[in-house]
């Protein structure tokens, strides 16, 4: 249900939609998960629907109880199993209706006053045993304008509740603890006792200042069927409703709701910044590795040719001793006087072998095995170190969160800088 909002509510109202149409649009041109996209969207809608308040507590805690009594109804389901909780989204309507909402909890619409400004969602406890009723729980919750936080005076603030707690604390969400079933406690000291308890623990786990408010839904309950003014104030609704009254005016859940919003945008432009850096960091490392790779190879590269020269030029050193060995034997041969020898070609080709070529063809098979030999090492010295810097590389910084088309690719980069060393 949408609300009349005068022209300078509007003007913010126009901002704050500014402010989320433009992180909408970065965070849908970036890795950000749809369900955080789709939830600026539903909080762009919602910007000029009916304040919402997300109800939630423990299984058991009486919150069903607690906005039934709130709203003078019985249309909401009391002391139902987990198994049976189901969410319930109460909107104001002109005459009574529940209706089913997709598979998830019922729509119900009543003719009461406050639900014309404020609309409110019964959830499943957080302690429920269906998974599925949690997930709800933590769905509705970014979205609330306002959470009411329900404990109960005979178990108050578990550590279940004080984990919820900070959950909420992470969404910067306004809360209002309600204490039900404060007529468990008979002495007002040990009321006083544990309402002190519960809000110096709430403000530890919230980090701000929070209002707890000691209710009897029980007694509301009995006091709107009996007409018990005294009644009524005992069950401390009345209390409850002035607060209402004076904390929760029209002024004051235009602002809690334009700052919902913005703690929404907040919080997902935190973790998409989060995301952004990781990415960077991601790509840092590769170009760190990658540089590295690069050194090594000019390293191996330059070592290369220092081996192939100097291999080369003992190579080159054997033939110039032939070269030499060659001249001083045809200058011998082909003297004068030795002409008779000549003509012995056998002889001649004996002696070229014993004094020229000596064991010049095994000595450069020999030099060129070594550098053969000396380059295959070098080189899968190479390929195992690359290898292993990749491999360390992924499980020091696995991407989870990176995108699995940017993983494939940057994957097949790796395969090609290994293949890349090892191809002739």
């Amino acid at each position: 249900m949408q609300i009349n909002y005068s022209r300078k509510q509007k003007e913010t109202t126009q901002k704050v939609r500014d402010i989320l149409t433009e992180l909408l649009s970065i965070t849908s041109a970036s890795n950000t998960p749809d369900e955080q996209i789709n939830m600026i969207k539903e909080t762009l809608q919602a910007l000029e629907d009916s304040f919402l308040v997300v109800v939630v507590g423990e299984f058991n805690a009486g919150k069903s109880s607690f906005i039934n009594a709130l709203l003078n109804t019985d249309k909401l389901a009391e002391g139902v199993t987990p198994t049976t909780a189901q969410i319930n989204l109460i909107r104001y309507g002109e005459t009574e209706s529940v209706n089913p909402i997709e598979n998830w909890g019922l729509m119900i619409r009543l003719p009461s006053e406050l639900l014309q400004s404020v609309s409110f969602v019964d959830t499943p406890g957080t302690n429920a045993v269906i998974k599925e009723h949690e997930v709800l729980t933590r769905w509705f919750l970014p979205r609330a304008d306002m959470v009411i936080f329900l404990s109960s005076a005979d178990r108050p603030f578990s550590e279940s509740e004080n984990q919820f707690m900070q959950s909420i604390r992470d969404w910067g969400k306004k809360t209002v603890l309600i204490l039900n079933k404060i007529d468990l406690l008979e002495k007002p000291e040990e009321k006083q006792q544990v309402i002190d308890f519960v809000r110096t623990s709430a403000e530890a786990a919230l980090k701000v200042e929070i209002p707890v408010i000691p209710v009897s839904a029980r007694l509301a309950k009995k006091a709107r069927s009996t007409m018990s003014h005294e009644l009524w104030q005992e069950s401390g609704f009345e209390a409850l409703e002035q607060f209402i009254q004076d904390k929760m005016d029209e002024k004051a859940r235009f602002s809690m709701k334009m700052l919902s919003a913005l703690g929404i945008a907040s919080k997902v432009e935190a973790e998409a910044t989060a995301r952004v850096q990781n990415e960077l960091q991601f790509y840092n490392e590769d170009r760190k590795l990658t540089e590295t790779i690069r050194g090594e190879v000019s390293l191996y590269h330059d070592d290369m040719v220092k081996e192939i020269n100097r291999s080369m030029k003992e190579i080159h050193a054997i033939f110039s001793d032939v070269k030499i060995r060659g001249n001083e034997y045809f200058e011998e041969l082909f003297v004068v006087k030795n002409l008779p020898n000549i003509l012995k070609k056998d002889k001649n080709r004996l002696m070229f072998q014993e004094n020229v070529l000596q064991d010049m063809p095994t000595a450069v098979e020999r030099k060129t095995a070594e550098l053969v030999e000396n380059l295959g090492v070098q080189q899968q010295r190479m390929v195992q170190l690359v290898r292993l810097q990749i491999e360390n590389r992924n499980s020091q910084f696995p991407g989870a969160d990176m995108p699995k088309e940017i993983l494939d690719q940057r994957s097949e980069l790796m395969k090609r800088m290994q293949t890349a060393l090892i191809s002739p």
